[in-house]
């Protein structure tokens, strides 16, 4: 009965083109699925990156402006009456990490902390090539 229900209208060769057609239809669905996970997953990552990339750029600007106003209210006029010492240095890069510290955002401290580990010494390092790079100007 039921073969008769089923079969009763089509030929064999139709049967099988159908089944046929059935299995490709999965096996396609699945291969699709397959390649949007990939690309969505590829998408996300570079999101995060990009999130990443953005958050560690605006840690560095804060860091760069930081150097820069330190240098401009403190180390210039230091430097043009003489007395710019090793101790007025070490005032100078405790001024500027206290800046920084204060205005550094929770989401770029956890992107540095993310990519580089140890946030302070980034910043320290960060600090460090900017005064150098102010120097050489």
């Amino acid at each position: 009965m039921l073969k008769e229900l089923l079969f009763s209208n089509y030929s064999v060769f139709d049967v099988v083109i159908r089944t046929f057609v059935i299995i490709c239809f999965v096996a396609v669905s699945y291969a699709l699925n397959d390649f949007l996970k990939r690309k969505i997953e590829a998408i996300k990552i570079n999101i995060e990156d990009y999130a990443l990339s953005r958050y560690i750029a605006l840690g560095e600007s804060l860091i760069k402006s930081a150097v820069v106003a330190v240098n401009q209210t403190f180390v210039e006029d230091l430097k043009k009456n003489g007395s710019f010492t090793k101790e007025k240095q070490e005032e100078a890069f405790n001024r500027c990490k206290r800046l920084i510290m204060l205005n550094l955002t929770s989401l770029v401290k956890t992107a540095i902390e993310y990519v580089f580990e140890d946030v302070d010494k980034w910043i320290d390092t960060k600090i460090e090539y900017y005064v150098n790079e102010l120097k050489s100007k």
